[in-house]
């Protein structure tokens, strides 16, 4: 049996950094042995990286967004052989992530393709209020589970063989799969008995379970044209000509053109690939001869053979050219403009429609162009993305390794960038390589009508009758009387602002809402039926009726996720005894 061995170091990048290190400084702590191993081999093997000052900082957290990416790599989204079925992913899955502006919509409808999320995942995973929120370390045991096992139902019915003192804490449709992770060994608990399912997954966690996944995957691939499905034995032709068959259980899933089938549905002359677990084959994929798919790469050339003529297409990492055949009514749009093969040139960028196995349309653009528009939001992690606004459509463009940046005519650090800046993008093969920003620096009055704490904290406020959402830039100067951080702020505060795009670089209170208080303390009982909380050594009670509440990191709560013991900080209006809260935050 021939198999193209899947490569699964070299194709995940993990994207939080920048410079691979073996030997960070800062993982020679004693507590950090456990990760020690995991750590050293994923970046001997550039699968981690560190940060440029030599640190791999193993305690920070572990986005949904960042974990959402790297698993759709460790299913092999960046395998060349997956290219087509990517791309069909992404056409079935574009209306259910169309309300959702994260940048890896082609990564989160893998995830769906794949089946390991469902379109009611993504409120969860990939909305902009959750996506760059820290990942739970039972949600972690849920993503985990999906990869590794497809018989779900399986593993939910399978009876509970771990006891953590926390189980309790642990949500019931979650309990199953944390079962399942816990007992191959791939995760644990984390000491006194306790599975800490609301804990945030770390770097060192991620390289840790990283390590203990991939060999248990151990993926390969197969690939060839159909030739036949009987009595549990696949045949395929391969590139070679040559005829290979392989063993394949009928339940096995199998699409078809993006859609779910048997394998009885896949004809003669099929596209198909094979993915395995070892010897097994647990996913196989097919594309008709009729379906029409599309390829991007670098204009290589064309060339007249006696029975057909081709162009061929280099892949922008990898350097690799593949050839396809043209039809004869193909269809060449270049810079906008009908052309035909003669005019496209080697460093031209294309696209390629394929149907019925033949080019029938290019797209091509020059290798450098020019974007102008307005940055709408940044995503810094898991890698710079620019969201910008674009003659209306918000699209969203990944940086180079090195990127040129000026903004109001000098040379800035990208970092400065800020949402709101109108910006000339320089594009090599649609990466960004240089931006020009110019930003307008103006000073408001406003009053502030919401707070949102998070990874990308923001605040809305009412500036002449409008309600507008400002970002705070990551070293905005706050004065308040009580304080300079965000959490100083207090809902109805009346503001003087600078404001660069919407981008709010200095806040500083100018009259503190009179009625507005806030209080800190220890929980000593939660009533969730009545919606209140009563804190220890006080007899305050805080009412939650429409209050936010959330973790100290930004993640959304509920009421009946606040225990006795919990540290919280309550926003709101106080009255005799009592406080109507509007914002609860949990303290770590």
């Amino acid at each position: 049996m021939k198999k193209t061995i899947l490569s699964i170091f070299l194709i995940i990048a993990l994207l939080f950094s920048q410079v691979s290190v073996f030997a960070f400084d800062d993982m020679n702590e004693e507590r950090l042995a456990w990760a020690n191993t995991a750590v050293k081999e994923m970046a001997e093997k550039g699968l981690i990286r560190g940060y440029e000052d030599g640190k791999f900082r193993p305690d920070n957290s572990v986005t949904k967004q960042e974990t959402l990416v790297l698993i759709s790599r460790v299913l092999g989204f960046t395998e060349k052989s997956s290219a087509d079925y990517t791309k069909i992913a992404s056409e079935i899955y574009d209306e259910a992530l169309a309300d959702y502006s994260t940048p890896y919509k082609k990564e989160i409808s893998y995830l769906l393709y794949k089946g390991i999320l469902s379109p009611e995942d993504l409120a969860i995973y990939a909305s902009d209020t959750e996506a760059s929120q820290p990942l739970k370390r039972y949600e972690a045991a849920v993503l985990l589970t999906k990869i590794l096992e497809r018989d779900l139902k399986a593993v939910e019915s399978a009876a509970i063989t771990i006891s953590f003192d926390d189980m309790i804490e642990i949500p019931a449709g979650a309990k199953a799969y944390v079962n399942y992770v816990c007992s191959k060994g791939i995760m644990n608990g984390m000491g006194d008995n306790l599975f800490l399912p609301n804990g945030k997954l770390t770097r060192a966690m991620i390289a840790t379970l990283l390590y203990r996944i991939i060999p248990v995957l151990d993926l390969s691939y197969a690939e060839g044209s159909m030739l036949g499905y009987v009595d549990n034995t696949l045949t395929l032709s391969t590139k070679n000509d040559e005829t290979e068959t392989y063993r394949v259980r009928s339940n096995v899933p199998a699409i078809l053109d993006g859609i779910d089938a048997k394998l009885s549905d896949f004809a003669a002359g099929t596209k198909v690939r094979l993915t395995f677990s070892g010897s097994d084959v647990i996913f196989v994929e097919g594309i008709s001869s009729s379906f029409e798919t599309t390829v991007s790469g670098i204009y290589n050339g064309f060339r007249a053979y006696q029975d057909a003529t081709v162009i061929s297409i280099e892949d922008a990492k990898t350097g690799k050219a593949t050839e396809y055949p043209i039809s004869t009514s193909i269809v060449v749009i270049k810079n906008g403009k009908r052309s035909t093969i003669n005019d496209l040139v080697k460093t031209d960028y294309i696209t390629a429609s394929i149907k019925a196995g033949k080019v029938i349309h290019v797209q091509a653009e020059d290798k450098t162009a020019t974007v102008n528009g307005i940055i709408d939001n940044i995503v810094f992690e898991p890698e710079f993305v620019l969201n910008v606004e674009v003659r209306d459509e918000i699209i969203a463009y990944k940086t180079g390794d090195t990127v040129s940046v000026k903004r109001n005519g000098k040379t800035a650090e990208l970092s400065s960038i800020s949402a709101g800046d109108k910006v000339t993008l320089t594009l090599t093969y649609g990466i960004i390589t240089a931006i020009s920003a110019t930003s307008s620096t103006v000073k408001e009055k406003a009053t502030i009508s919401e707070i949102v704490i998070s990874n990308t904290p923001s605040i809305k406020v009412n500036i002449d009758g409008t309600t507008n959402t400002l970002f705070i830039s990551r070293d905005a100067e706050i004065i308040t009387a009580g304080g300079k951080t965000i959490y100083d702020l207090r809902l109805g505060d009346e503001v003087e602002l600078t404001v660069e795009g919407r981008t709010a670089t200095k806040i500083s209170v100018v009259t503190s809402a009179s009625t507005s208080t806030n209080v800190t303390g220890v929980v000593e009982n939660v009533e969730s039926s009545y919606g209140y909380i009563k804190l220890a050594n006080s007899t305050l009670l805080i009412f939650t009726k429409g209050a936010k509440i959330q973790d100290s990191s930004g993640a959304s709560m509920t009421l009946r996720q606040i225990k006795a013991g919990s540290s919280i900080t309550a926003f709101g209006t106080a009255t005799s005894g009592a406080m109507e809260a509007s914002l609860i935050i949990v303290n770590k």
